[in-house]
């Protein structure tokens, strides 16, 4: 954390575009409190430099403090980050325009595993980890089950936690090597195919009958049609389908055909797109390599003129020890209005979400997405998130007790319930 951010609080730290906002700062301790008599405060924009500008200069206030806390207002013009300084201090608020103004940050991974499948750690252990970590969001996502994303569900049943959890399953169907992601769906499509795979496979041919593909692609086109019928059936349980890892390599190849991968990038039969990825039982070389591969692959699309919404998720298989790295390595940020299961959906499909990519000793993630939003997060990810994750840290320890069946446990998560909320009130202007 910013030492900045331990020695003061300024807030709001994210105000509308255009409007008069009153900004308040509180010193954080003795040592870091205001002198009397009154100080000079300058507003800088980052995005507008005004250097050469001739008589061009900053906007300056002078305030005294009151109470111990500073404040003056001041009409935040375009969408960016501003500077704060007083007396050798610098803090930062960030301006918005009601689009984006109206919602909210919120940490979340959306391919996850349990030792229902592959996993290491229960489900419900699963998701006390991640919340101690700072998500708040996740979905349990185990190889061709959708029960263990319940299992987790029903385990906090009667606990008060923040963290939102969501059901999921990794899909994995008949003659397909591409392996897909649902979550939030009200019912697992592994099973359809498990149950019935007569059906299935008579679908899919019949969606392969309606291809028209180039030629160079055709020999791929069941492995098409069967895609689309699994986005299709996620579609009906009401989830969103993700493309997962198609730079894995497996078998001595990438897990998905280059050629296919674009086309298929450039159709779009699917939400999002798994840009970075944890691949949580390799060495420290083999992250870096598939997940630039990926995004190499995605910026192509994207200069082509097709975008398609970026996901960071950790397909982590354990939440402790070297394991707990890899599962902050991918994650993801998603600016919705509400941090509920349709809410999240439809941020995704807006183009509202941003990939992290960070791995083992870097100080800092590399973010995906759309420019206005990874230039919010980044802001984020400085100014907001390292208050919030110490928040949802002690929340992840008692969620643990609590499944673990420490009695008192449950009494510690209500006396914390809501504070992430709280938080995000305190810091978005009104």
């Amino acid at each position: 954390m910013k030492i900045e951010l331990h020695n003061y609080d300024i807030y709001p730290k994210v105000v509308k575009t255009n409007k008069e906002t009153k900004i308040s700062v509180r010193a954080l301790g003795r040592h870091a409190e205001f002198s009397q008599g009154e100080y000079v405060i300058q507003v800088t924009s980052m995005n507008e430099t005004i250097r050469n500008i001739p008589g061009s200069k900053n906007t300056e206030y002078t305030a005294a403090p009151k109470n111990g806390i500073l404040e003056f207002t001041h009409n935040f013009g375009g969408e960016g980050e501003y500077s704060i300084v007083f007396g050798g201090v610098e803090l930062r608020v960030y301006a918005l325009d009601d689009d984006l103004f109206g919602c909210r940050p919120y940490m979340g991974d959306m391919h996850v595993h349990s030792c229902r499948s592959d996993g290491k750690e229960s489900p419900a252990v699963v998701a006390a980890a991640y919340r101690k970590g700072g998500f708040d969001f996740l979905a349990i996502t185990d190889h061709g089950k959708f029960e263990p994303s319940l299992e987790a569900m029903e385990e906090y049943k009667g606990a008060p936690i923040d963290l939102c959890l969501l059901t999921g399953e990794e899909i994995h169907a008949p003659d397909n090597t591409s392996h897909y992601v649902h979550f939030g769906g009200s019912s697992g499509v592994n099973k359809l195919f498990e149950e019935d795979r007569a059906k299935y496979e008579k679908e899919v041919l019949e969606i392969e009958k309606t291809l028209d593909m180039p030629d160079d692609l055709k020999i791929y086109s069941h492995e098409y049609a069967s895609s689309l019928w699994i986005y299709q059936k996620i579609r009906e349980a009401g989830g969103c389908s993700v493309m997962v890892h198609p730079h894995w390599i497996h078998g001595y190849a990438y897990h998905k055909p280059t050629k296919l991968l674009i086309y298929e990038l450039k159709q779009k039969p699917f939400d999002a797109f798994e840009l970075i990825g944890g691949m949580a039982m390799y060495d420290d070389y083999r992250p870096v390599y598939e997940n630039q591969m990926q995004v190499s692959v995605w910026q192509q699309v994207r200069e082509d003129g097709c975008f398609v919404p970026p996901l960071g998720l950790s397909d982590s298989h354990g939440s402790v020890n070297r394991d707990y790295e890899y599962f902050k390595l991918a994650r993801t940020v998603v600016l919705s209005e509400k941090l509920e299961k349709d809410s999240i959906i439809q941020a995704i499909r807006k183009n509202r979400s941003v990939a992290l990519e960070q791995y083992r000793g870097e100080k800092a993630p590399r973010c995906y997405g759309k420019h206005r939003c990874a230039a919010f997060v980044m802001f984020l990810l400085a100014e907001y998130f390292p208050i919030h994750d110490e928040l949802c840290r002690e929340e992840g320890r008692f969620m643990k007790d609590y499944v673990c069946g420490d009695e008192n446990a449950k009494a510690r998560l209500a006396a914390l319930s809501g504070q992430t909320a709280k938080l995000l009130e305190k810091y978005w202007g009104g």
